[in-house]
């Protein structure tokens, strides 16, 4: 049994659970029965049961986020529950009895989405999940306000210490702590000031407010001063540089310095900057600068119509080099239609043609063998012929891994989280030379 795939693999494998156990090549990514981990047990991506995918709701690295979506994506066809801290209660989930206590307070400290809680708590056994959801949520917001009480005290106490250690503070050493603030604190501490004053205010100790208040006006006062200072500075480097290079672009839009949707957009954001601020920067003309801005939009408009357009030509590219059989990644395209798209890759056949091995890859990262996928086709294409849907009752077709759900009179159908409409079974049918074959009874 092979147990080594790529990644979008084992999301597909694990979610379609055809075997007890797969991993990735370098082992980051892998499953034994219906646990998902992301890098060892730590940390828990999904568990599958019932006909549900409980996928885990936290954050974690880049990588273990790229796992989580190939895991959402694989899961598509399931219920999807997303469930912080999954990993606490995936033993809990996976008992034939569902330990009540344990989820029923994970989802009391964890789990804000009501849907997703009255899944989970419907699996535990209450008789009346959106009863104990609404009374586990009054309990939660119970607890909040009190740890949000125990906070502002908290707060209250702080403040009132700084309002001491300020007014016990000579007033001598107030400039030389001034200058040691830059532009970053400078706001940080006229508002550590300004909430130290109300809560000595509102405490009676009359001298400490008014000490505080004293050093809040300096603060205040140095504000204001850099301020003006930074306006000065801004209007001299419009004045002098930007409004120059501005005028220089209004009189020829096609500057070859400017050759980048961004570049124009930059150019617009100055140019409204300039007219919105032209009377204080010396008398400038508004009109100028916002007539500037209305043809540089217009400019970018058409370069990134452009841009977009040379994109999709190499999108389209890498889409038929993946069809041809390259090795180049290209996962998560679909046909026109919305539908997974197909190709075939190391083909054997017999000495009478007949194809006898090789695999079927999907766009979506999922891999078949190709014989199955042949035999599939067949039945596909009489419940075409025939005008009749189809839907698994009992009855199963079987390719690979996985199995197809259902299938719609016009040919297309629908396998796990895969959407395959007719026209791309069809297209690749006819490129291997099995869209004639004999459909079976």
């Amino acid at each position: 049994m092979k147990t080594v795939f790529d990644n979008s693999m084992v999301a597909h494998i694990w979610a379609a659970q055809s075997q007890p156990e797969g991993r990735s090549g370098n082992g980051n990514f892998y499953f034994r029965g219906p646990r998902l981990y992301s890098y060892g047990p730590h940390f828990t991506v999904g568990i599958v049961r019932d006909g549900m995918a409980f996928l885990n709701g936290d954050s974690y690295s880049i990588s273990t986020s790229r796992h989580c979506s190939e895991a959402w994506s694989a899961t598509r066809h399931l219920i999807q529950v997303r469930v912080p801290g999954l990993g606490a209660i995936g033993d809990s989930l996976l008992r034939p009895g569902p330990e009540r206590a344990a989820i029923v307070q994970h989802v009391k400290r964890y789990v804000t989405d009501e849907s997703a809680a009255l899944i989970l708590l419907k699996l535990a056994g209450e008789k009346d999940p959106s009863a104990t959801f609404r009374r586990l949520v009054r309990e939660r917001d119970r607890a909040a306000a009190k740890q949000k009480a125990a906070e502002k005290k908290a707060d209250r106490n702080s403040r009132l210490d700084y309002a001491t250690r300020v007014s016990r503070t000579p007033r001598s050493e107030w400039p030389r702590w001034l200058d040691g603030l830059d532009s970053y604190n400078l706001p940080r501490a006229a508002k550590s000031l300004f909430h130290a004053h109300r809560a000595a205010k509102s405490a009676g100790r009359v001298r400490q407010s008014a000490d505080v208040w004293s050093l809040l006006r300096l603060v205040r006062e140095r504000i204001a001063a850099r301020e003006k200072a930074d306006r000065v500075r801004e209007r001299n480097r419009f004045t002098k540089t930007e409004c120059r290079a501005i005028r220089g672009a209004l009189a020829t839009l096609s500057d070859g310095n400017l050759n980048r949707a961004y570049d124009f957009q930059r150019l617009a954001d100055s140019a409204r900057w300039v007219a919105e601020n032209a009377r204080a920067l010396g008398g400038l003309k508004r009109e100028s600068f916002a007539a500037l801005q209305v043809a540089a939009l217009a400019r970018r408009d058409v370069i990134s119509t452009a841009e977009n357009a040379e994109r999709f030509a190499k999108e389209k590219a890498d889409r038929e080099s993946w069809l041809a059989g390259g090795g180049r990644r290209y996962w998560h395209f679909y046909d026109a239609n919305g539908g997974a798209m197909l190709r075939a890759v190391n083909v054997q056949r017999d000495e009478s043609g007949e194809i006898t091995g090789g695999d079927l890859q999907t766009s979506m990262g999922a891999a078949v063998p190709l014989v199955h996928a042949i035999r599939a086709f067949r039945f596909l294409k009489a419940c075409k012929e025939s005008g009749t849907g189809w839907t698994s009752n009992g009855r199963t077709v079987r390719v690979g891994h996985f199995q197809i759900d259902a299938i719609e009179p016009s040919g297309n159908f629908r396998a796990g989280c895969h959407t395959i409409n007719w026209t791309e079974t069809e297209r690749l049918a006819m490129a291997l030379g099995v869209f004639d074959s004999s459909v079976p009874a």
